[in-house]
């Protein structure tokens, strides 16, 4: 299955919501805005995202605003350089830092509350709602203004960028621009028929594992013959459909997401080790298990058994059961004989299947009566013991 997602949408104490501003490129709106901040003491990320002109956009700052204190950082400046420089920014050196996207992620400086980004239409939703939390990190009112050539039409998907991130400005809003987002670009192909096929036809569980095997087949991390194991029990999914209250009853465990989780894990369990475990993490955790739950782990340890002898289905039908063994050797009329006489019940063997009659024998007289869950599940491990122990030919009479 797929995990669920945990979002938090509760923002710290005292933390306000970014106004958010579009406007063409103008120097008396970048002057205003950047007076604003540093007349509150503040500092001012100036985000120009081309080294090639970087330079010349800090000059013309320097220009507008000649008493402020501008520094430059971008990705293509040494490390030291670099670090020297925001070191410097951090400690108040510097009013204004002149920058690429190199500052999308990871920054926290409580003092810088202004953001301008330039050529805002340039960049991807996600890129500027990461830019934009880079600022109002404290109590302070922080601003972003996204600033777009002037005289120049931008395309729709610019557009729709743009006043998204303008319409969702609230604490929390990260995951409504992320599924618009995803609106405007789509989901990419990595679950579409070019990639991985129709994977509606299989299932998503069974796409994951057949995924799983693919990858570790790939790493080389289990022997060829060893994968080839696996696959074949895959393909062999065992259906059991039988009489009998196999089930995590809601008295036992309350919670339906930790309920899920037991199932789930149930679903992969591979081998006897595995199902011991998790049956005395079931005792320590919840206490001693009911006779529903007893029921569920007896059939999977049943299921294991079947998966091995490649069964596919195991079936009660009215009053007869149904195991379907397409694997397995014909039966002699002895071994047929003797699983009779160890179940009580009636075993015929055709086309591939086992066939069990007289299933309600033992009841009571008018009014027969299936076998109690306890005395089916005994039976059942019988005649699967029976199969296990079975020899490649018949013995000879």
């Amino acid at each position: 299955g797929i995990r669920q997602m945990s979002l938090i949408e509760t923002a710290p104490e005292e933390r306000l919501p970014i106004k958010t501003y579009l406007f063409d490129h103008n120097p008396s709106v970048i002057k205003a805005a950047i007076t604003r901040e540093l007349n509150r003491q503040g500092q001012v990320y100036f985000l120009h995202n081309k080294v090639e002109t970087i330079d010349q956009a800090a000059y013309d700052l320097q220009k507008i605003l000649p008493q402020a204190r501008i520094a430059i950082g971008h990705g293509q400046m040494s490390q030291r350089t670099l670090e020297e420089i925001m070191l410097d920014f951090y400690n108040g050196q510097y009013d204004i830092l002149v920058c690429s996207t190199i500052i999308e992620n990871g920054l926290d400086i409580p003092n810088v509350n202004t953001i301008i980004v330039n050529n805002a239409h340039c960049l991807g939703l996600a890129q500027l709602y990461q830019l934009r939390g880079r600022v109002g990190r404290s109590s302070k009112q922080g601003y972003c203004y996204l600033l777009c050539p002037p005289h120049r039409e931008l395309n729709p998907e610019a557009q729709k960028r743009l006043k998204i991130l303008r319409e969702f400005t609230e604490l929390g809003a990260g995951f409504k621009i992320a599924r618009r987002d995803l609106e405007l670009r789509g989901a990419g192909n990595i679950l579409g028929a070019k990639q991985s096929g129709h994977i509606a036809s299989v299932g998503f569980g069974l796409y994951c594992r057949m995924l799983e095997d693919a990858i570790r087949y790939a790493k080389n991390l289990t022997q060829e013959k060893n994968i080839l194991e696996e696959s074949s029990q895959d393909r062999c999914q065992v259906i059991f459909e039988l009489p009998i209250p196999a089930h995590i009853p809601a008295d036992y465990i309350e919670d339906d997401r930790q309920k899920v989780a037991i199932y789930q894990r149930l679903s992969k369990i591979e081998t006897a080790i595995e199902l011991k475990e998790l049956t005395e993490e079931l005792r320590d955790r919840y206490g001693k298990l009911p006779a529903q739950a007893q029921y569920l782990l007896k059939t999977t340890q049943l299921k294991l058994k079947c998966t091995k002898l490649l069964i596919p289905s195991i079936r009660v039908y009215k009053d007869v059961l149904f195991i379907a063994i397409p694997f397995i050797r014909e039966l002699s009329g002895k071994e047929l004989y003797n699983l009779s006489h160890s179940t009580d019940w009636t075993a015929q063997q055709l086309d591939g299947c086992l066939k069990f009659t007289g299933l309600l024998w033992g009841g009571k007289v008018g009014n027969p009566e299936m076998p109690s869950p306890d005395e089916l599940l005994e039976k059942l491990e019988k005649i699967i013991l029976f199969l296990e122990k079975l020899p490649a030919k018949p013995k000879n009479k």
